[in-house]
């Protein structure tokens, strides 16, 4: 968000705007992958569900989001299987668990904060 607030003449109000965006953003593709996935019989959604958890990896928020989500409901099946007395261990940095998810903040972090000083020292500004 600090790169941004340069584009607003109140810093103050683009964080309050960029928060608002940003949870709409993150709560809404999370619960939207989430909802799409209890159509179990429709095969399109199914597969459009899958395309669209890919194409929304690049944002941060549904990363956040969507990994707790997982969690989440890793840790109810645990509950369930612990009822009847067994063991039901997930590893949670499983690439196809909440690995990916942790990969692609760590890599948005990293070219967030790139893209951040970059901005800050002018490296995109004519020197002439």
């Amino acid at each position: 968000m600090y790169p941004m607030s340069y584009i607003f003449s109140i810093p103050s109000t683009a964080y309050v705007s960029l928060s608002c965006i940003n949870l709409f953003i993150g709560i809404n593709s999370s619960a939207i992958t989430f909802i799409l996935e209890l159509f179990e019989n429709n095969r399109s959604l199914l597969m459009f569900n899958e395309w669209l958890k890919k194409g929304l990896l690049v944002l941060p928020h549904f990363c956040l989001g969507r990994g707790l989500i997982d969690m989440a409901m890793s840790q109810a099946v645990t509950d369930v299987y612990a009822r009847f007395g067994e063991e039901y261990i997930q590893d949670p940095f499983r690439w196809d668990f909440v690995g990916k998810y942790i990969a692609f903040m760590a890599v948005e972090g990293f070219v967030f904060f790139t893209l951040n000083v970059l901005i800050q020292y002018r490296f995109f500004v004519s020197h002439w």
